[in-house]
C-alpha cells in the first residue's frame, strides 16, 4: 500500500474493524475544533487578553487541522478509493503550512509591534507632535494623529517591511511603515503564500512525476519518500522554532504570545512518532488494515489548536480570578498613587506598550488636560473638547 505510487486497483486500506477508530476519532476531533474555536470566540468579546489575539491566525490553524483530518483519518474511515489520487496528496501537502504557518505570523507582527512601540522614536515623535498641536485646551486631537498604528498595504509600506525582515538599508520612517504593513491583510497573504510555496513547489514535483495523477487514478496512498520529505521539515520546523525562543521568553511579555507560539513548536514535535511508525509499518499493522500511525500525526494540531484557543481561555480567565479574589489591594497600589508618581506612570506606560494598548495612556493625558483647563473654557467650549475625547478614544467608527 504505502509506498507504491503507480495507481493499484481501488480497494480499502483498512478492514472494517480497522475503520471504527478513524470513524470515533473524526468525530471527537471535529467537536473538538469547534468547541475551542468557539469557546475562544465567546470569551474573546469580554477579554482584553484574548482580542489582542489574532483571530484569523487561529482560524486558519483550524483550517489546517481539518485539511489533515480529511487528509488522513477520513481518507481512513472511507477508504483510499473514496480519494483521487491527486487530492490526496495537496491535502497531505496543504496541511503543515496551514497549522504552523500562523506561528510565524503571530510572532512576526507581535515582535514587530513591540518593538516598534518600545523602540521606535517614530511613534513617540508623532505623539508629541500631535499634543504640540493641540489647541488651547490641549486636547484637540485630530484623527489621523490618533491613527499611527493604523493599517496600510501600500507599495510603500510593503517595501518598508521588507527592508526590515531581510535587514537592509533602512529609511527614518521604516519602522512605523513596517509597523502599519504588519496589521493589514496583505501583511497574512504575503507571508501564507511564502509560508506555501515550498510545500506546492514539492507537490507539483510530484504530481508531475505521476501522469496518472491527472487521468482521475484513485487508491494510491502517501509513499515513503513524501514521508521523508515531510518527517524532515516537522524536524526542521519546530527545531528552528524553539531555538529562536530559546532563553529570549522575556518577562515583558505581558500577552503571553511568545510563551504561547513556544509552546506550539514545541508541540510540533509531536509528529515524529506518528511519521516514524508509518514510515517503518512495526508488526505490518498498517499492511494487514488494522491502523494507520499516520494517524497519530494528528496529536499536533489538536495540541497547537488547544494551545492557541482553550488554553489562553483557561489563563484570562485565572488572571481575572486572581484579580478579583486578591486580598493585596492597598493604598501603595492604587492607580492613583501609580500616576502621581513618575517611575510608576513610567512603567505603567510600558506595561499597556508591551499589551499594545498606548491608546491607554493617550486618552488618560486628554482627560487629565481636560480638568487641568476645565474653568478655562468658554462659549461651549467644555462640552465640544468632552465630545472630541468621546469620538476619539471612546465611541470611535
Amino acid at each position: 500500500m504505502s509506498g507504491n505510487w503507480t495507481c493499484p486497483a481501488a480497494e480499502s486500506s483498512l478492514t472494517a474493524e480497522g475503520r471504527i477508530y478513524s470513524i470515533v476519532f473524526s468525530v471527537v476531533y471535529l467537536v473538538n475544533i469547534v468547541f475551542s474555536v468557539g469557546l475562544f470566540m465567546y470569551y474573546r468579546r469580554t477579554s482584553v487578553f484574548l482580542r489582542r489575539r489574532p483571530l484569523n491566525f487561529i482560524l486558519i490553524t483550524a483550517t489546517g487541522a481539518v485539511i489533515g483530518w480529511a487528509s488522513i483519518t477520513l481518507r481512513m474511515a472511507l477508504g483510499n478509493e473514496a480519494f483521487p489520487c491527486w487530492l490526496t496528496g495537496l491535502l497531505f501537502y496543504s496541511a503543515p503550512p496551514l497549522v504552523k504557518g500562523p506561528l510565524v505570523l503571530k510572532d512576526a507582527r507581535y515582535l514587530t509591534e513591540v518593538h516598534a512601540i518600545r523602540l521606535g522614536r517614530e511613534l513617540a515623535q508623532q505623539r508629541q507632535t500631535m499634543m504640540r498641536q493641540s489647541n488651547a485646551s490641549g486636547i484637540n486631537l485630530d484623527a489621523e494623529g490618533l491613527d499611527l498604528v493604523g493599517s496600510d498595504a501600500s507599495w510603500d509600506t510593503f517595501r518598508a517591511h521588507l527592508r526590515i525582515i531581510f535587514k537592509m538599508k533602512r529609511r527614518p520612517d521604516d519602522k512605523l511603515k513596517n509597523l502599519r504593513f504588519t496589521r493589514s491583510p496583505a501583511f497574512v497573504v504575503f507571508w501564507v503564500s511564502c509560508i506555501f510555496l515550498p510545500f506546492m513547489v514539492a507537490y507539483i514535483a510530484r504530481i508531475s512525476e505521476d501522469a496518472a495523477w491527472n487521468q482521475g487514478c484513485t487508491g494510491c496512498d502517501i509513499n515513503w519518500t513524501d514521508a521523508s520529505i515531510m518527517l524532515a521539515i516537522f524536524v526542521v520546523g519546530p527545531t528552528v522554532g524553539n531555538f529562536v525562543h530559546w532563553g529570549k521568553v522575556s518577562e515583558k511579555d505581558a500577552l503571553k504570545i511568545t510563551r504561547e507560539t513556544q509552546l506550539c513548536w514545541r508541540a510540533g514535535f509531536t509528529t515524529l512518532p506518528g511519521m516514524i511508525l508509518y514510515m517503518i509499518d512495526p508488526g505490518q499493522v498498517y499492511a494487514n488494515g488494522y491502523f494507520n500511525y499516520m494517524e497519530l500525526v494528528q496529536i499536533c494540531p489538536f495540541l497547537i489548536l488547544y494551545i492557541q484557543t482553550v488554553h489562553q481561555v483557561y489563563l484570562a480567565r485565572a488572571s481575572r480570578h486572581r484579580l478579583l479574589t486578591s486580598q493585596n489591594i492597598n493604598r501603595e497600589e492604587r492607580f492613583i498613587d501609580v500616576q502621581n508618581d513618575k517611575e510608576l506612570r513610567q512603567a505603567f506606560r510600558n506595561h499597556l506598550d508591551s499589551e499594545l494598548s498606548p491608546e491607554i495612556y493617550l486618552f488618560m493625558d486628554a482627560v487629565d488636560k481636560f480638568r487641568a483647563n476645565y474653568e478655562k473654557y468658554k462659549d461651549g467650549g467644555r462640552f465640544k473638547h468632552a465630545e472630541t475625547i468621546v469620538e476619539m478614544f471612546i465611541d470611535r467608527k
